[in-house]
């Protein structure tokens, strides 16, 4: 049964979401083509640079994303608070270097003047709906999608979709939640048989974090910088400034959770779970074995949300529903005391 998306990601409610959208007729029109015989990895760089720059102007975290050769994977998380905060001219002046007036297209300037920011601020209501936007899942993933299929339509001289439809999307109920589906995202190019190692997958939020730390320590830099404000992906911790995407997870603990995760996932690799794991797991409330099987059967299993059986039931009851489609492997997969 269809799902109005309102009720999977309310407007101005903090939460994080799993987002993925495909090529039509799940062409590799991000890839190589088998059709035409043209590459079009380039498409990748276009769709990290634009996610690097709506993560600059929107008031949403990028928690993780995989761009394959048909289909992007995209982890968010909504900050309302953090717009909240902001000024009314900041507010627009984020808008128009999104959306340029016409002055500034003619012009072509990437900052808008006080000039064209007083005429916004003379629109009646028009602040409120544009701090409403800037805080939207729903307008992050238009800006992303609507413009790679523009420039991709015009780099082939064609007309009509680029994507298939539009983007599904998932609940990330708490952080249990978001560590399997970032795991599940960050191994795809493993499970497609693209890669060997998370920091040979390339175009994933895995491979930069690993180019990051390995830059960090070329440096011999403090571990803080992870936390950096001008990086565009969220950290894994917090920073003075930034929430992480975990409070009690760092970055070599989560690859090595990822690397197990990938060892169990491919025939050609030994599927143990190492005893090392167990006290990561364990600070997490999850159980080693049932949360591997989550990430390996993410698809199959998880449907509108991922989460502990008593989140995704208070996210039901908000949506006004009984019960969401996947609550059972919540229930079998991730239902450990949160005390643990």
């Amino acid at each position: 049964m269809t799902i109005a998306r309102r009720d999977i990601a309310p407007e101005g409610v903090a939460g994080a979401y799993h987002c993925t959208i495909r090529c039509v007729r799940q062409a590799w029109l991000c890839g190589q083509d088998a059709a035409s015989g043209r590459n079009y990895d380039h498409r990748k760089d276009w769709i990290r640079e634009r996610l690097a720059f709506l993560a600059m102007i929107f008031a949403l975290d990028v928690l993780g994303y995989a761009i394959m050769n048909n289909h992007l994977h995209t982890l968010l998380r909504t900050l309302p608070d953090l717009v909240r905060n902001w000024a009314d001219q900041e507010v627009v002046r984020r808008w128009l270097i999104l959306f340029p007036s016409k002055r500034m297209r003619r012009a072509e300037e990437s900052e808008p003047s006080d000039v064209d920011i007083a005429a916004v601020l003379r629109q009646r209501g028009r602040v409120a709906l544009l701090r409403q936007r800037l805080c939207s899942l729903s307008w992050f993933m238009r800006c992303l999608d609507e413009y790679i299929a523009r420039r991709a339509n015009r780099e082939d001289g064609c007309k009509g979709r680029f994507w298939e439809g539009r983007f599904k999307c998932r609940a990330l109920a708490d952080e249990a939640a978001v560590l399997t589906a970032m795991v599940y995202v960050d191994l795809n190019p493993i499970r497609a048989g693209l890669a060997a190692t998370p920091e040979t997958s390339a175009y994933t939020s895995a491979q930069q974090r690993i180019a990051r730390q390995q830059t960090t320590t070329d440096r011999n830099e403090t571990s803080a910088a992870e936390g950096s404000t001008t990086d565009w992906l969220c950290p894994l911790t917090d920073s003075a400034d930034r929430r992480g995407v975990f409070r009690r997870l760092t970055l070599n603990e989560y690859l090595t959770l990822l690397d197990t995760a990938g060892r169990v996932a491919r025939s050609d690799k030994p599927g143990v779970i190492p005893r090392e794991l167990a006290p990561i797991m364990e600070r997490l409330g999850l159980e080693p074995a049932n949360w591997v099987e989550a990430v390996n059967g993410y698809e199959r299993y998880f449907r509108r949300l991922v989460g502990r059986p008593d989140m995704v039931a208070m996210l039901a009851e908000t949506a006004g529903r009984r019960w969401f489609q996947g609550i059972a492997a919540c229930r079998t997969l991730l239902n450990l005391p949160r005390s643990c």
